[in-house]
């Protein structure tokens, strides 16, 4: 009995949303999107704008539908101001009372304002988790469906505007794999729709479009672990926003024009595990510094790439073992089986004088390099290459 009460209640308030959504239609001369209530307003305003919202709320009993549904306009149009009269009003409604005010809160929620959004699902979840019977029933059910319609709207409108969008099942849960890139078509005001897929696990962020205010943005999503940024336009007030994100994991900040300036923001880091800083203006001594302060790995590099691989278990000498494909090495002309005795200006005895060498250049350096093959001492120019993850 309990549950087909609870299913007719659920089937009762998509026919008063449905029906309210035709009513709140453009078409129809009003619009879905509440007026920004962060404006200031002095004492008296304030004062009779919360004797308005109380009128509003008490008129959506109203018996006559037109002032109720007035009502809800104005209520909706209030913005987050009215949402505390709202909760207070639901808990003491009767089924049809809070199956009205549920449906404004609703209405709020799918603000554009991401401010009187939040607002008004947090208030939802605050009545699911604590909300007498029938209004915790309406706001389960009201969030269950404004996540799911959000979240495919969201993922439907990214993908229109060129974000890459990837996605697999974990424990019955959808997590997403997002990718914005030179593809991206949109403008950075366009991406708080990723605030509405809050299950994506990994986001890579690539190119000069990405600036502080997308990482800002990013930061707020509540379950990220991988966040990858490249060559974006980023400072060091990106690290600022990084640093409140608990379940970060794993950071990767490629070619990016940021500092030492991040270090007292890296500190912050709660749960990261890795953070690469490669290409970067952040010196090998703040890495140094960082990995004496932090629990977790930081790997700074300026970014540039040879493309050799060597035996580390022969201490002597330092011999090639492997030269990789279309790299600079390769370019240059140097074999497997090359034995390298100089690179710059410093003498190589063994793979400890050469380890971590190549990660003091950038990508683009020339570097003379004297290798020693069938007994003869060969001088090679090599133009370094830009060092990528999967190196």
């Amino acid at each position: 009995m309990i549950m087909m009460a609870f299913r007719e209640l659920q089937v009762s308030y998509l026919i008063f949303c449905i029906t309210t959504a035709v009513f709140f239609s453009p078409d129809l001369g009003y619009s879905l999107s509440p007026q920004n209530s962060s404006q200031s307003a002095d004492p008296q305003q304030s004062d009779s704008t919360s004797a308005a919202i109380k009128r509003w709320v008490a008129e959506l009993h109203a018996d006559r539908s037109l002032v109720r549904q007035k009502a809800s306009r104005q209520l909706v149009e209030a913005g987050s101001e009215s949402i505390g009269a709202l909760v207070e009003a639901i808990e003491k409604g009767n089924q049809d009372e809070q199956m009205r005010i549920m449906s404004v809160l609703h209405q709020l929620a799918i603000s554009r304002d991401q401010n009187i959004s939040e607002s008004a699902r947090e208030s939802m979840r605050v009545l699911a988790k604590t909300g007498n019977g029938s209004a915790r029933g309406l706001a389960i059910n009201a969030l269950t469906r404004l996540g799911a319609g959000m979240e495919d709207s969201a993922v439907k409108n990214l993908s229109t505007l060129g974000a890459k969008i990837g996605s697999r099942f974990v424990s019955n849960v959808r997590e997403y794999n997002i990718t914005i890139d030179d593809a991206w078509k949109g403008s950075p005001s366009d991406l708080e729709l990723l605030l509405w897929i809050e299950n994506t696990r990994a986001i890579t962020l690539l190119g000069g479009q990405i600036e502080d205010s997308v990482i800002e943005t990013v930061s707020l999503l509540p379950r990220l672990k991988f966040l990858n940024i490249k060559d974006a336009s980023i400072t060091n007030k990106s690290f600022e926003h990084l640093s409140k994100m608990n379940e970060l994991v794993e950071l990767q900040v490629l070619f990016c024009n940021v500092d030492d300036g991040c270090k007292s923001d890296v500190e912050k880091f709660t749960n990261l595990r890795e953070l690469k800083l490669w290409g970067t203006n952040v010196t090998s001594q703040a890495g140094e510094q960082l990995r004496g302060k932090v629990n977790f790995i930081v790997d700074v590099r300026r970014g540039a790439f040879l493309g050799v691989n060597y035996d580390p278990e022969n201490r002597e000498q330092l011999t090639v073992t492997n030269v990789r494909s279309g790299t600079s090495a390769e370019r240059a002309g140097v074999r497997r089986g090359d034995v390298i005795i100089r690179y710059g200006d410093k003498v190589i005895n063994g793979p400890d004088d050469f380890r971590g060498t190549v990660s003091e250049n950038r990508p683009g350096d020339v570097v003379d390099i004297v290798i020693v093959r069938d007994g003869e001492q060969i001088t090679k120019s090599v133009k370094l290459g830009q060092l990528k993850l999967n190196n």
